[in-house]
């Protein structure tokens, strides 16, 4: 037996499931025909992974497999006394120990085999007695020391006890005592029915994001846990239950090139072997690697194809073919290589070799010659696969060739699809009259969603609507290229029905023509006739009269009728069921009609589904009724225009509803008010005309503001919120009630500011007439001539926005710096700003930010520019896609924080976030007062905070959002903070007053504050007005400056914190050795020697350096100690000295100890926390240290800190040690060196080694102190 014999077995159970798997489809179909119905189909394969078998067999089970197999008794003691009196002598690191065997096989003793063969019989004899008998030879199968066993499921019983016989197999090599290893053994199992989940639901769990089968023990306790994946691989192949031939081939493709590369310079190149031995090379190993276990498994189409490939790629660089036009067929020619057949003969001769074989089992040999039948036959499909698999133009096989012509030019296809493509774009016509209205009962087949035509089993009854619909039917095709119409149509499918070549119905369904039939008998019974041919209605329990579409529970019959038939419905229903209820006393039980059991037949006369269709059709055809097609032709679905983009939520019954009564909500759609009835509290402002409101607006009280609500009859929301955010503004700026009052003459306002608009009026008196009277800005300019003012403005003030996410000081800065110098002329109210949205697409959605205080330029003379402070009191939000259409609402700055105020509705608290940074389109502000900038004080960098949450409500100190704002006490001095702010903050503020050094933790707040970015250079003038222009003598650029260095503040805390990070790293990868100087073990003078050595060999002759210098030193430096080590024993009198210093301890075996720093006395003191090393040991790392520096990127650093040099001077000479990250060198030198960190053993060699400590370096402290300054 090979492993060929058990990957048949294997290959035949992955076969068979997968064909199970794919005869139980669940489509609409298989429901109504009740195949999704099973409750369980599928299988599962598990492969065990026995740890250490060949080690872990014990005596006793050598001894019982041998006298069970019939080897004589003596014969079988003395194999067994052989195994058990074997000694084992094992010598390293200078230490002998002679070691007994316990267990296991004598590896590379040609009994072995046979031993272990014996064990495997006497297994399989076991697990047959405690399951079943011939359970081995129906689902397992062992080879060697891998176990694969698997199983057939077609019931949930069957799974439950598949699971059962793996535990019971577990067991069973327990006690025998093997050691299984769950976490190396696979299980696959795969499963379809209705059953599935509610079965797997206990058997399947997941820990770690790995699904596990778990095998429980007896009373839930000792539970085995086996991965389960979608394959497994088994002998060098991957078994699944999926396309496991292509899988295994993937699998053996690459192992053949990893051979190959292993061998490339041999096979790839040009030099002593010649072609034929290369050839010959490849034959013999790259070659079998690719082949191994393919036959075995099974070869496709997809696999051939892969093989001929990979051949032909590597064939190439070995034959060294590089010429153009030389196909894949000549390269396998040329290399006598022909995979087809080599396949085909190894499945020939896998055959004969099984059937020839007379010691194997017949049931085996069944299991076994019936897969390699399979694929001996899959080899046979595919002709000339020289021709087909190595050339452009593939030759399909005859079993797969499809040959189609097209109806309209007789052009022949290899496929359907191709055939579609070519009526696409050549016979347009014929796809547009190929689209037809679907009716169920003239173009489904057998009452099930099967097109009548071209007899395709589609998956539910919407795909057979859109295949009669969208012309993708190809016999529709093939008769409209015909030029019948659709009734001719008809006429020739009802004829081929009627003949021998009529369609065959599925499995549990009735034919096409019986169903006809059938109907059409059951319609024609009369009320009279019930008693005697009321069996005849039985077909209309489960078809529907109108389609016949089979609908397997009669009960929804009524269901069916109202979602597919709802005209049909609407007329006949009322009165057919009352019609059914008249003739209750017609109906026994078990009803005549439809056969059910229902135990009142006055109630089931009422819901009798046969009764109800019959009647509802006699009454239909009374009233001449024809059925209407239940979709007309369409286009696909790829060639129209998604439904989402033409979706109008006005259009939806929500969006209708709102249109209807809207309530104020915070959505962005359109707002239509409605009149509401007004809260008690509210107060409402009434026109003139319609009668003055009681009092003045004097008498109004203090919180009026917040209370008022506006109505929104005619889309008017724009002017609600502008009105209440203007009022607001007024109401903070102290002129209220001017404003309020001046409202009431809008109206003349309006008129007489849109005369001058008239056609009596010009353009340019119009604009004259309205900057006289709201005359707010100027751009000014200075020449030869005095100053200049070629632009004037009025409210509001109006700044695109940028590209990128920005502050409003920052759009404030960008106007005032545009071409020439803007600034306000005078402003005897609060000043408006207008964010310009409009984009081309729809809407600008940047964000703009917010801070406590916006400077706003001023003209104080000429072109000198005073930036006062303002603060942002009102904002009208807009919600929508574009400025013209959408919401619009008004936000109100209040001493507690936002009031949202909308169309009908009172205002209401709201929280400030970073979506309404994306909304803002008129902002109103206010002067602020100085004594209140000066009173904000930041805890730390003053950046721009994070976006609360929409669900805080903190409205105390102690409640607020850590990341907000802190503001300082007010019975402070200035506010200046009293706390000391963390290292690297910011100092307090100077202009504050304060006497304090921070304020407080806060740093977590961000702005993308910019305000000394500027579009172009800096001017003459303009460096004048900003830095030189402020009030009482103070520099507009304090600001810019304070931002300048809180930025480089945080750029330093950036750099410290990296710094940290990189040591935190050093804590792994670096060490420190201290090197004593002046001794009789110092090495240093070793060194010196070792590294001038390397200098001068770099000089004379760089062509023999293997290694960097740190490399050369590190190894002369532990070469030493070893060499130190080893001689240790031949002198006595240098251990007694350690031994006396608590160094080591002689033993044996010999030991050294850990040292560590005792501060009171001042030296190192044995570390009785940590075990000592056994010279062994010590050794063994040493070795390690030494194999695995030599490695690429293993060693970083072995770099002394100061030169070295023939007259050292000092105590010592520090050495900085780095490894590597990059491979596993580099972590075995890390163990190594960290095993010899603080040990005794190093003061061999007058060193002490030990870890780095995480410390800053020189530049990183001055850099810390300059923040602390």
């Amino acid at each position: 037996a090979s492993t060929a014999d058990a990957l048949l077995r294997a290959a035949g159970h992955c076969f068979d499931i997968r064909a199970l798997l794919r005869q139980h489809r669940k489509d609409h179909t298989a429901k109504l025909l009740g195949d999704a119905d099973v409750p369980m189909v599928g299988g599962m394969m598990c492969g065990l992974d026995l740890h250490k078998a060949f080690d872990a067999l014990p005596h006793s089970e050598i001894l019982l497999s041998l006298t069970e197999a019939g080897v004589p008794s003596p014969l079988a003691g003395v194999i067994a006394q052989a195994h058990m009196q074997t000694r084992c002598v094992v010598r390293h690191g200078g230490v002998e120990r002679e070691v007994c065997m316990s267990r296991g096989l004598r590896q590379g003793c040609p009994i072995a085999p046979i031993v272990y063969a014996a064990w495997s019989c006497r297994l399989c004899r076991l697990v047959d007695q405690r399951l079943d008998r011939d359970w081995m030879a129906n689902h397992g199968t062992l080879f060697a020391d891998d176990i694969f066993s698997c199983w057939e499921i077609r019931t949930v019983q069957a799974l439950k006890r598949a699971v059962r016989d793996l535990h019971a197999l577990i067991e069973t090599l327990q006690s025998l005592g093997m050691e299984v290893n769950c976490q190396k053994s696979v299980v696959v199992l795969k499963l379809c029915g209705k059953a599935v989940a509610q079965a797997c639901k206990h058997l399947l769990v997941w820990r770690e994001g790995v699904q596990l089968l778990r095998l429980r023990g007896e009373h839930n306790q000792n539970d085995i846990y086996i991965p389960c994946q979608s394959s497994m691989p088994y002998l060098g192949a991957a078994l699944s239950y999926d396309n496991f031939e292509l899988q295994t081939f993937k699998t053996r493709a690459a192992q053949a090139k990893s051979r190959f590369q292993e061998l490339r310079r041999v096979l790839c190149t040009d030099g002593a072997i010649t072609c034929r031995h290369r050839l010959r090379l490849y034959k013999a190993i790259i070659w079998p690697t690719l082949w191994y276990s393919l036959a075995s498994v099974g070869v496709t189409i997809d696999v051939l194809k892969g093989v001929c490939s990979l051949l032909a790629v590597q064939l190439r660089k070995v034959l060294r073919i590089h010429e153009e036009g030389i196909s894949n067929k000549t390269v396998l020619e040329q290399a006598g290589l022909d995979p087809h057949a080599f396949f085909r003969w190894q499945a020939v001769s896998k055959g004969e070799s099984i059937l020839s074989d007379r010691r194997r089992a017949e049931n085996i040999k069944v299991q076994e010659s019936k897969h390699c039948y399979r694929v001996h036959q899959c080899l046979l499909q595919f002709e000339d696969t020289s021709t087909s698999m190595m050339t452009t133009l593939v030759r399909v096989p005859n079993v797969e060739a499809v040959s189609v012509a097209c109806p309209v030019c007789g052009v022949y296809y290899d496929s359907q699809a191709s055939l579609q493509m070519h009526m696409k774009h050549k016979h347009q016509e014929v796809n547009v009259k190929a689209r037809l209205h679907f009716r169920r009962d003239l173009h489904a087949l057998h009452g099930l969603p099967i097109c009548r035509f071209c007899q395709i089993r589609l998956f539910d009854w919407r795909s057979l609507e859109k295949h009669i619909t969208e012309g993708t039917c190809p016999r529709i095709k093939e008769l409209v290229a015909q030029g019948l119409s659709e009734s001719a149509m008809l006429q020739v499918v009802e004829r081929e029905e009627k003949t021998a070549a009529a369609p065959v119905a599925p499995p549990k369904a009735t034919t096409q023509q019986t169903l006809i039939e059938k109907i059409d008998e059951a319609l024609k019974v009369t009320p009279q006739e019930l008693e005697t041919h009321g069996g005849r209605l039985r077909i209309l329990a489960t078809h529907c009269a109108l389609c016949r579409q089979l609908v397997a529970d009669g009960s929804k019959m009524k269901n069916h009728w109202q979602r597919t038939h709802v005209h049909e419905w609407d007329r006949v229903s009322s009165g057919a069921i009352a019609g059914s209820k008249s003739l209750s006393a017609t109906f026994s039980r078990p009803c005549v009609c439809c056969g059910s059991q229902a135990k009142s037949s006055r109630d089931h006369s009422g819901k009798c589904t046969s009764m109800f269709q019959l009647l509802a059709v006699r009454e239909l055809r009374q009233k001449s009724f024809s059925p209407e097609p239940s979709r007309g032709p369409s286009e696909k679905q790829s060639s129209t225009d998604p439904q989402y983009k033409s979706f109008d939520v006005a259009k939806t019954p929500i969006g209708q509803f709102f249109k209807r009564s809207s309530n104020g909500s915070d959505g962005p759609s359109k707002s239509v008010g409605v009149k509401q009835s007004k809260p008690s509290s509210a107060v409402v402002i009434r026109s003139e005309e319609s009668g003055r409101s009681q009092g003045s607006a004097e008498d109004l009280p203090d919180l009026w503001l917040p209370r008022l609500v506006l109505g929104n009859p005619n889309n008017h929301c724009y002017m609600n919120a502008s009105v209440i955010a203007l009022l607001h503004a007024a109401q903070v700026y102290g002129c209220s009630t001017r404003a309020l009052l001046s409202l009431r003459g809008v109206g003349p306002l309006m008129i007489v500011s849109m005369m001058p608009w008239n056609s009596r009026w010009s353009l340019r008196e119009a604009r004259g007439l309205q900057l006289e009277e709201n005359l707010v800005w100027e751009a000014r300019y200075v020449d030869p001539a005095g100053i200049q003012v070629p632009h004037t403005g009025f409210q509001p003030i109006s700044r695109k926005l940028r590209i990128e996410a920005c502050s409003l000081q920052a759009l404030v800065h960008d106007w005032s710096s545009q071409g020439y110098v803007h600034a306000v002329v005078m402003q005897a109210g609060p000043l408006l700003l207008h964010i310009v949205r409009n984009a081309e697409a729809g809407k600008n959605c940047t964000r703009v930010f917010l801070e406590a205080t916006v400077r706003i330029p001023f003209f104080v003379e000429g072109v000198s520019v005073e930036w006062r402070p303002y603060k942002v009191v009102s904002v009208v939000e807009h919600h929508g896609a574009s400025v013209d259409s959408g919401h619009y609402r008004s936000l109100l700055k209040t001493s507690d924080g936002w009031l949202h105020s909308d169309d009908s509705i009172v205002a209401a608290p709201a929280l400030w976030s970073a979506e309404r940074e994306a909304l803002m389109y008129l902002l109103w502000l206010v002067p602020a007062q100085e004594a209140g900038v000066e009173q904000y004080m930041p805890a730390g960098i003053q950046l721009r905070p994070g976006t609360p949450t929409a669900l805080s409500d903190a409205t105390t100190v102690e409640e607020r959002d850590p990341k907000a704002p802190r503001f300082a006490d007010p019975k402070k001095n200035g506010g200046g903070g009293g706390g000391k702010g963390r290292e690297g903050q910011a100092s307090g503020s100077k202009d504050g007053g304060g006497n304090g050094n921070g304020g407080g933790a806060h740093q977590g707040m961000k702005r993308n504050y910019q305000p000394w970015r500027r579009t172009g250079g800096w001017k003459k003038d303009e460096w004048r007005d900003d830095w030189f222009s402020a009030k009482d003598g103070a520099t507009a650029s304090a600001t810019d400056m304070q931002e300048v260095h809180k930025v480089l503040g945080v750029l330093q805390r950036l750099a410290l914190r990296h710094e940290d990070s990189i040591n935190l790293l050093k804590l792994e990868y670096s060490f420190v050795a201290h090197m004593k100087i002046g001794v009789p073990a110092s090495v240093v003078g070793m060194l010196y020697v070792a590294a001038d050595g390397w200098r001068k060999l770099k000089e004379s002759e760089p062509a023999k350096l293997d290694r960097p210098m740190s490399t050369s030193l590190f190894v002369c430096f532990f070469a030493e100690l070893k060499a130190r080590l080893t001689g240790l024993e031949q002198q006595p009198d240098d251990v007694e000295k350690m031994a006396a210093m608590g160094w080591l301890n002689p033993g044996p075996p010999m030991t050294w100890a850990y040292l560590k720093w005792d501060q009171g006395n001042q030296r190192n003191v044995v570390d009785t926390d940590k075990p000592p090393l056994r010279t062994a040991e010590i050794l063994e790392q040493v070795d390690t240290l030494l194999a695995n520096v030599v490695a690429n990127n293993s060693l970083a650093r072995f770099h002394p800190t100061r030169p070295l040099s023939s007259d050292m001077q000092g105590d010592n000479v520090v050495f900085l040690i780095q490894v590597g990250t990059a491979t596993d060198s580099p972590v075995n030198l890390r163990n190594g060196l960290q095993a010899l960190c603080h040990n005794s053993v190093l003061q061999v060699v007058a060193t002490q080694l030990k870890a780095d400590r995480p410390m800053r370096s020189a530049l990183a402290n001055n850099l810390a102190a300059t923040i602390r300054r």
